[in-house]
Order: C-alpha cells, then structure tokens, then sequence
C-alpha cells in the first residue's frame, strides 16, 4: 500500500474512534426528528454486533490511555443494560457471549476483568450445554449452531478462553463434530439423509411461501449462518492440537461438502449460499445462482473457512481452491460486485479484512491492489455530516442509519481500517468475532 492510503485509513479511523469513545454519546432507540436514522434500540445496545461490547473492541485492540478507558466504559454500560434484560442473548453477536469476548479483548490489552469473566462463563457454559442437546425434525434451526447466535460462535469464545471453560469447550466441539458426521456421508443424499445441520427454516423470509425451502427447509452454505463457520471452529481447535473423537473425519466431511458444491462461472469458482433439499438430494443446483461478495457468504467468507481448514490439516488442494475462488472473484468488475454498505457483515470492511488473510501466495498482487482500492473507496465514503461518518441503508432501514456498532456500522469499520493500516498485526483476534481468525 502507499503510504497515503495508509495515513488516509488511520485518520478515518481515528475520527470515527473519536465519535466512539464516549458510551453516553451512543443514541438508543428513536430520538425525536432522528428516528429514521437512530436503529439502535436498548436490547441491542446490549450486544457485540450492535452495541457497546462491539464498540468496546475498537478500543481495546488500540490499547493506548485512553483508549482502554473508552473500553472500559462501553463494558460497563453494556453491563448495565444487560442487567434490566430478562432473557438477555446468548451468542457471540449477542449479549452475553458477546460480552465475555469483549472483556476477553480488554483483559489481554490491560488486564483485569477476571471476576466478571469468571461469572459470564457460569452463563455462558450453561446456555451452551443445552444448546448442545440434539434437535428434533421441525425444530432445526440456524441459530442453535450458527456463529452469529449458536454454538459455533459460542465455541469460538470458549476455545479463546482456553482452560477455566475446557469442559464445556469439549462438549460443544463434540456435538459438532457429531452434527457433523451425520448425514453428510458418501451415500447421504443417495438414501433421502439430511445432515444435523440442515435448518427447516428457508435462509430469509423473502421466499415464497410455496417455495422448496420455505417448505422443506435448506443447508445454509454462508460462514454467518452455515457449514463453513463450525468447520472453522473445529479446524482451529485440531490445530490448537485439541483432539477428539471424530474430529478430523468432520473438518475432512465439512471440507469436502464446500468442495462439491464450488460453482464455476466465466471468472471461476465461487459459492452458493444455500442448498434446497431437491438440490443436495439430487447433487445438481435448480437453476443458477449469482455471486455475492460478503463475509456472510461466499467469498471471501467461505473462502477464509476453507483456508482455515486447509491449514490445520495440511491439505494444500482446500488452500489452493481458496485462494482461486478469491482470485476468481477479484475479476469480477467491481460494478458487478452490488455492494452498497461499509460495514463488515455486508460491506466493503469485511472484505477489506477479509482480503487480508489472503496477501500472501500465488494472488497476492492481486489481492493487496484490491485491498488498496477498496479502503481507498471506504475512506472516501467517510461524511462528516453524519453521526457516525457512514449511513448505510438496510432491508430494515432504507433511508439509512446511524449505526456505531460492530457488524454494520462505524466500530467494524474503523476496526477493518486500522487492521489494514497496520498490516494486519493485532495482539487480540477481534475477527474471531466474525469466525475469520
């Protein structure tokens, strides 16, 4: 990257910091005459994706002064919120997971936390272990495994937590591996066999009602809500050197799922988000699918799981296939791209870092002049008119909002752009937040 580039995303960063670092200056729910922008209410103040845990990331991983001080403060209000819910969330984007990860980041920049840690994990475990018992046909749902809201996401905080949670880090990795194994065999398909981890849900509500997913459910192939987010939990828990029964047999089953259903277009290869259940039982896709650009699905996400797994298990064939998807999509006219947000869930931050990972071997030219453009395209995007620098518009929010918070808004951004500016050292891997590290 020039050096400009470089300067120009620290300063970007810097002033969303700066709107960040007071928690009092955080808007929740509708202000009068700023409702239409204002789309943070107070449960999800409370979380890692929207809220202050989030936010608090921003300014654990610049462990200055007063950045552990802004850290501190998102923490404690977040706490305090929590404490007024009921039934406050479980998963990573969520509340409570969410909140132990945040601490868990503050911990390693300054220390301290280690009670209130202590008494999350109780939380934390026991939400987890029944998380951990089977589901039943009907009840199969992406949230009981996903990485935003189920185990997958929790596992990842556990295995970052190391010894104090291992019971329960083990029966997570387990169930797993077991969803894993079932259903996903060499003659599955053949014999009408779903996996453990198809959902009865279709993968929005958009579809029609009369839909083969709205009726029959999918297997959801994004590293959000799908296969690839447990195969990167259980590949880094083998190559922390972590063994189980099975383990390997599901990184390799998981793999090998993402394999067979790589699409190819004029550009190459790339990922579906999702599978119907006439699909996977008779191995070949209704009609073709369109690429998407994002962390939730395909590339870069999918890719980054499969980089993963091919690391941990030495199996060169899943890194390279990675690495030509990334390539393949770097083709793509940027005009075909059809991203619209800044923030790391749906936008150009994800890929930003994202991309990252991949500015080594045979594309890294490539890959580091994409990178180059894209923080130069956020950067450009940065209004100071706004709240928050950025108003992006949602499905749930077309006139745009405020968003200050982790998985779409100012925090994941400015977070993407100071992983950038420095290259990608970090001493705490937030992005394990997002199942890419």
């Amino acid at each position: 990257m020039s050096e400009q580039t470089r300067l120009t995303a620290r300063a970007v960063a810097d002033a969303l910091a700066d709107r960040l670092a007071d928690p009092r200056a955080i808007p929740v729910g509708d202000l009068p005459g700023e409702s239409r922008h204002v789309n943070v209410s107070e449960v999800e103040a409370g979380t890692l994706g929207r809220g202050h845990s989030g936010i608090s990331l921003l300014f654990s991983s610049r462990a200055t002064g007063n950045s552990a001080a802004a850290a501190h403060g998102h923490l404690q209000r977040c706490s305090q919120l929590l404490r007024k819910l009921p039934q406050p969330g479980i998963g990573m984007q969520a509340h409570l997971t969410g909140l132990g990860f945040a601490m868990l980041a503050a911990r390693t920049a300054t220390g301290g936390y280690g009670q209130a840690l202590a008494q999350l994990d109780g939380h934390i475990c026991r939400a987890a272990e029944v998380l951990c018992a089977p589901a039943t046909a009907g009840s199969r749902e992406l949230d009981r495994f996903d990485a935003i809201s189920g185990l997958t996401g929790i596992g990842r905080y556990l295995l970052l937590r190391g010894e104090p949670v291992v019971r329960t880090t083990e029966k997570v990795l387990d169930r797993l591996t077991s969803m894993a194994l079932e259903g996903t065999g060499p003659s599955a398909s053949a014999g009408g066999d779903l996996p453990a981890f198809w959902a009865d849900e279709p993968p929005s509500p958009y579809f029609a009602a009369d839909s083969d997913v709205a009726r029959h459910g999918h297997l959801n192939l994004g590293l959000a809500h799908g296969i690839p987010g447990p195969l990167v939990l259980l590949s880094l828990a083998h190559a922390q050197g972590i063994r189980r029964p099975g383990l390997p047999e599901a990184v390799e089953r998981l793999s090998g799922l993402l394999v067979d259903w790589v699409q190819y277009d004029a550009y190459g290869p790339f990922w579906p988000g999702y599978l119907s259940r006439s699909e996977f039982l008779t191995g070949t896709l209704a009609a073709p699918r369109t690429r998407q650009f994002r962390w939730c699905y395909d590339v870069p996400g999918v890719a980054r799981a499969l980089q993963i797994a091919g690391r941990a298990t030495d199996r060169s064939d899943w890194t390279a296939l990675a690495g030509e998807a990334v390539a393949a999509a770097l083709s793509v006219p940027v005009e075909e791209w059809g991203e619209t947000g800044m923030g790391v869930c749906h936008g150009w931050a994800g890929v930003l870092h994202l991309l990252g990972h991949f500015t080594d071997g045979p594309h890294a030219t490539a890959v580091r002049a994409a990178r180059d453009d894209i923080a130069t395209r956020i950067t450009d995007g940065f209004d100071e008119a706004f709240r928050f620098g950025y108003r992006p518009a949602h499905a749930d929010n077309p006139h745009g909002g405020d968003y200050p918070g982790l998985l779409d808004g100012a925090a994941g951004i400015a977070l993407a752009l100071d992983s950038y500016a420095d290259e990608g050292r970090q001493a705490f891997p937030w992005d394990a937040a997002f199942l890419a590290a």
